[in-house]
């Protein structure tokens, strides 16, 4: 049974990502409050170093998080945010910031935040984009323009490098694998769940599904629960994110069902 809706190789590539980024703020950290301290040598308070070293140290909390539930990927979203604000608005030569922003917004599409209400969520990350972009100008109009062109210019290639590297592999991947769920493997799963878990990969509401399936609301969520846990995933976000693509079928003997892929 499936206990995770992520494989265990993801997770653990998360795991250590999680442990490297923590490792490597704290020794910065480390570095940097030695050369700049909290306390300075007139016994005053540098605020600003303080406030780094909070959010600092926030952040390897949210690292530490990670590495202990790699799932959790909204925690490295949070955390590239944090970054992202205080780099596109405090630090106007700092390309991070949109680095940072691209980053978070891959992990919550990762985590299949976007499956549901995609569009309206993609705006409202676009206008909080437009309003930290905006919030440059206390710098000057000619730093902001100078600037804006070559931060952003970092991130786009990085997403296109990505984007290219996902097809090709996506095509790879879809030209020799055929993915199957079948729902014979799971005990206390039936034939008669098939229409019902291909109307959920559809993201169709589950009003939407009691009505086709004339059955009531209540039935479906009970059901549909149920299968959520039988399978391992949280809920129908964690299904839609794991099965999509997948054919769903019910046959005892899976042989029947392969499909030989030429060399």
């Amino acid at each position: 049974m499936r206990q995770t809706f992520y494989k265990k190789e993801f997770l653990m590539v998360v795991r250590i990502i999680a442990f490297v980024c923590a490792v490597f703020l704290t020794f910065v950290e480390i570095k940097n409050r030695i050369q700049f301290p909290i306390i300075t040598s007139d016994s005053s308070i540098n605020y600003n170093s303080l406030l780094i070293v909070v959010h600092n140290s926030f952040v390897i909390i949210l690292c530490i998080l990670l590495a202990i539930y790699p799932y959790r990927l909204e925690f490295l979203s949070i955390a590239a945010f944090s970054y992202t604000v205080e780099c596109i608005i405090f630090e106007i030569e700092n390309p991070m910031g949109f680095c940072m922003y691209f980053l978070g917004m891959v992990c919550l599409y990762i985590r299949g935040f976007f499956i549901s209400k995609g569009k309206q969520k993609m705006i409202c990350a676009a206008i909080a984009l437009a309003i930290m972009i905006l919030l440059r100008l206390h710098f000057g109009k000619e730093i902001f323009l100078n600037t804006l062109t070559e931060n952003i210019a970092y991130p786009l290639v990085l997403c296109i490098l990505l984007l290219l590297l996902k097809r090709y592999h996506q095509s790879i991947i879809d030209s020799n694998t055929v993915k199957l769920l079948n729902l014979a493997e799971y005990p206390g799963l039936t034939e008669h769940d098939i229409p019902l878990l291909q109307k959920v990969l559809e993201n169709k509401q589950y009003k939407v599904i009691s009505a086709e399936l004339f059955r009531s609301e209540g039935t479906v969520r009970n059901r549909l629960n149920k299968i959520y846990d039988i399978l391992g995933v949280k809920d129908k976000t964690g299904f839609i994110t794991t099965f999509t693509g997948y054919e769903i079928i019910f046959e005892e003997d899976l042989q029947l069902h392969k499909v030989s892929i030429p060399d």
